[in-house]
């Protein structure tokens, strides 16, 4: 998150995990969280199914079955986020303010 408290995307398509957002990881509005070895993360928000599914990344969905550690649901939350933000396209910015209280 930004000092203003705000967090760029950018929304692409990528190979293995389908439309996702790019946290942006440089510029006036990236996130600066660096790797082990120094560089800067990838940090995406994708669907997944499982936290197997995640290396340093977030996946929404509508629910969890914590019998079967699976999260319900994840594609479908994507679209609702993407719709928020007026439909997906690629390279297009998208950004929401956090509210920490």
């Amino acid at each position: 998150m930004n000092a203003d408290g705000t967090d760029r995307k950018r929304l692409t398509k990528d190979k293995v995990r389908g439309q996702v957002f790019i946290i942006q990881p440089d510029g006036k509005f990236g996130h600066n969280e660096p790797t082990l070895e120094g560089g800067k993360a990838g940090i995406m928000i994708h669907s997944a199914d499982t936290p197997d599914d995640l290396t340093g990344c977030l996946a929404p969905g509508r629910s969890f079955d914590a019998v079967s550690g699976t999260l319900q649901y994840s594609s479908e939350a994507m679209n609702d986020i993407f719709n928020y933000f007026g439909g997906f396209a690629e390279t297009k910015l998208a950004g929401w303010i956090v509210v920490e209280r």
